[in-house]
């Protein structure tokens, strides 16, 4: 019976002695739905923590977990970090919105004598009219996209071409993406004395 309570006694100094865990999450306010993202913590004194991502799928054991949110929403992300042993913890959520990436607009540079520009993605084009003009980068061409054109997280072609008077189409720039890992905003292309900067938004849900 001494040496029970003896352990006890030892067990609760050991306890006493370790500093309680700090549960931190640091994960932006939204993030891309459809791409693999990296959940970030910044957490204190703790020996593992575990993660509950707040959508249908199982939680995860580990640091800093990637996670897919498949659909747009909004998703209460929860995070505990443990002591050693399991003894202690603290937890952590955080309300964060999944959104898919969308067209806002676009600026381009460059001598033209073209009538219209056509900025074309896979599956999408945005016609952008009264394009004739000496257009710099402090004056730049302005286009605004009213729409929900989406920047599917894939690889794609995106370019910029000239629409002349007889409806003939004449290819300015181009370049492939793979906007799985180009997360750039703006995405830049430049080539032959044009640039194109195309800026995107995430939705307000």
């Amino acid at each position: 019976m001494k040496n029970i309570i003896i352990l006890s006694i030892i067990a609760i100094s050991i306890l006493g002695c370790e500093k309680m865990p700090k549960a931190c999450i640091a994960v932006e306010d939204t993030v891309e739905a459809g791409s693999e993202i990296e959940l970030t913590h910044c957490s204190d004194n703790y020996e593992f923590i575990t993660w509950l991502f707040g959508d249908s799928t199982y939680g995860y054991i580990g640091d800093s977990p990637k996670h897919i949110y498949r659909s747009e929403g909004k998703y209460l992300l929860e995070m505990e970090a443990f002591s050693k042993g399991a003894f202690r913890s603290e937890a952590a959520s955080k309300l964060i919105t999944a959104s898919y990436r969308y067209l806002d607009y676009v600026e381009i540079t460059g001598n033209s004598n073209f009538p219209k520009f056509i900025v074309r993605m896979s599956g999408l084009y945005f016609l952008c009219p009264d394009a004739t003009g000496n257009f710099t980068e402090e004056n730049p061409y302005f286009g605004q996209y009213f729409g929900n054109a989406t920047l599917i997280p894939m690889s794609q072609n995106i370019s910029l071409n000239g629409f002349t008077a007889s409806e003939e189409e004449v290819l300015l720039l181009e370049k492939r993406f793979n906007l799985d890992f180009v997360k750039d905003n703006p995405i830049f292309i430049e080539e032959n004395g044009y640039t194109l900067k195309i800026y995107w938004k995430y939705k307000t849900l």
